[in-house]
């Protein structure tokens, strides 16, 4: 094993076996060189580095290290003052979010006078105390500490063929507004699968949460020795994750939000204002029930509901008795010809929902191609026909065939679903 290492490495091993140290003349003659460099201002201290290490011989982190040592023993004095001494915190959140922009690691690099690990080095950091930072209240379990269940935790829902079934079935009442149309986008879950669902959630904030316990000291600082950026990836994996299945139960209930705030509308002047709050109500109930103890999910969502409720409309009550003006029937009355962004956002997000249902009826090539053809995915005008042949491998002829072939499909089951309604 040793020797195919070194036959691959010669280089490497050749350049080591002539290490020597600095003599004072080498030193001068780097900080001559690095003095002239700073002086014209050609280039970053990690390219003037490189400069010097290739012209004399020596690695560009040995002349780098030199050059920043200098700095420090002479701060008067010093070659690139602003590269001797550690970023402040507002320089790393400016290095991540220019990086979050877009910006390359290179560019960052060179503005900020550092090389390419203390970039990605202040990365992490700030990566590593955004996920610190963040709230991840679970509901714990013993069978977490179990690794051979965590096949069957991490496992997909059960009867999921079915459940996907049951949502393609779905249909959007004509009558429907706007702001109930995610209602009646998710159908609802057996026992079986809500219990798997967040038995799963929890799960994976668990993992998470081991990880971020060995990302931080006793002090609350990052414990740099365990950072790194495999385990950063994981933790925003496992939240992610959890996140979504998060957001599949909270739409997999909210008619039962719908039902519950028709109860109490008789009570509350706007209907849609306390289907909002039971909806807060519905959010925090999906972080705090324990599936452990065998109740159904609705059981216990349903007294949040009820008891949040129970609070906020005598409280609004009151500050409308409190703050009568006597002009309410007037304004009532008046015309509202205000746009409103809600319903449009809505009414949008309904054509949306519609179009990705129809999509699903078709063969993966054909979605991709009606969805290139139209533009769904980047918001701007379609690809023509030769563009997508060429992402997809095929002539221009042969997409326009399926083109066509999905067009009438769709047709066929706009057709269908019209007839049955």
């Amino acid at each position: 094993m040793v020797d195919p290492f070194l036959a691959a490495n010669k280089d490497r091993f050749d350049r080591s076996s002539k290490f020597t140290l600095l003599s004072q003349e080498e030193k001068e003659a780097i900080l001559r060189r690095a003095r002239r460099f700073a002086r014209l201002g050609l280039g970053s201290l990690s390219e003037v580095s490189r400069r010097i290490a290739r012209r004399l011989g020596r690695s560009p982190e040995t002349v780098r290290y030199t050059i920043k040592n200098f700095d420090r023993e002479h701060p008067e004095q010093a070659l690139y003052p602003d590269v001797t001494g550690p970023l402040d915190a507002s320089a790393k959140q400016v290095i991540y979010n220019s990086y979050r922009r877009g910006m390359d690691v290179d560019t960052l690099a060179k503005n900020f006078q550092r090389n390419r690990s203390s970039v990605y080095r202040v990365l992490s950091e700030i990566r590593a105390q955004r996920l610190l930072d963040l709230p991840n209240d679970y509901i714990n379990n013993e069978s977490f500490e179990d690794p051979v269940q965590e096949g069957l935790i991490l496992s997909d829902m059960p009867d999921l063929e079915a459940f996907e079934e049951a949502r393609r079935k779905l249909r959007i009442p004509k009558d429907a507004p706007p702001e109930l149309i995610s209602n009646y986008e998710m159908p609802l879950l057996t026992k079986e699968q809500e219990q798997h669902m967040f038995r799963k959630m929890n799960f994976l904030k668990h993992k998470a949460a081991h990880l971020l316990a060995e990302l931080k000291l006793p002090s609350g600082l990052i414990n740099y020795a365990k950072l790194r950026v495999e385990t950063l990836d994981q933790i925003e994996d496992y939240l992610a994750e959890a996140n979504k299945i998060k957001e599949l139960l909270i739409r997999c209930n909210m008619r039962l939000v719908t039902s519950i705030a028709k109860k109490h509308s008789g009570q509350a002047e706007n209907f849609f204002e306390l289907l909002s709050d039971g909806n807060m109500s519905l959010m925090r109930a999906v972080e705090k029930f324990d599936y452990s103890r065998g109740n159904k999910f609705s059981t216990y969502a349903s007294w949040a509901i009820m008891k949040n409720f129970a609070r906020s409309i005598p409280g609004e009550i009151h500050r409308r008795e409190r703050f009568l003006t006597g002009n309410e029937d007037v304004f009532d009355a008046a015309e509202d010809k205000r746009t409103d962004e809600q319903e449009v956002l809505a009414a949008a997000e309904q054509a949306s929902a519609k179009v990705n249902r129809l999509l699903e009826y078709l063969e993966p090539r054909e979605r991709e191609i009606i969805r290139m053809r139209a533009g769904l995915d980047s918001g701007a005008e379609g690809m023509t026909l030769e563009k997508i042949g060429e992402k997809l491998g095929i002539t221009k002829e042969r997409v326009r065939q399926l083109n066509v072939r999905a067009m009438k499909k769709l047709r066929t089951i706009v057709e269908k679903s019209k007839d049955e309604n």
